[in-house]
């Protein structure tokens, strides 16, 4: 996994933000989960117990997969919060 930082205008002001995102996997196409475990789970299948290298050499077949991402148009988000103490709450809330 790569992923590429550079300098993005915002609102009028510059902040240090990823610009690419890149990730190659090699995925079994028969396995589809290995867990922590051991224990493979099969799509509709039962959990059978074998370690990581016997799941591979079962299945055999592999994928490559390639995820390149662009992140553009970011946008500035800002909200403003007024906190109410309970004597607020007493006033009506009234805003001084």
């Amino acid at each position: 996994m790569m992923v590429e930082y550079g300098r993005v205008q915002i609102g009028g002001m510059s902040y240090i933000c990823p610009t690419r995102s890149v990730a190659i996997v090699v995925a079994d196409q028969q396995l589809q989960k290995l867990s922590s475990t051991g224990q493979v789970l099969r799509g509709g299948g039962t959990p059978q117990m074998m370690s990581g290298q016997q799941a591979r050499r079962e299945s055999g077949s592999t994928q490559t997969l390639l995820n390149d991402v662009a992140f553009e148009h970011y946008h500035l988000l800002r909200s403003e919060t007024r906190m109410l103490t309970g004597a607020d709450l007493n006033d009506g809330g009234s805003t001084p």
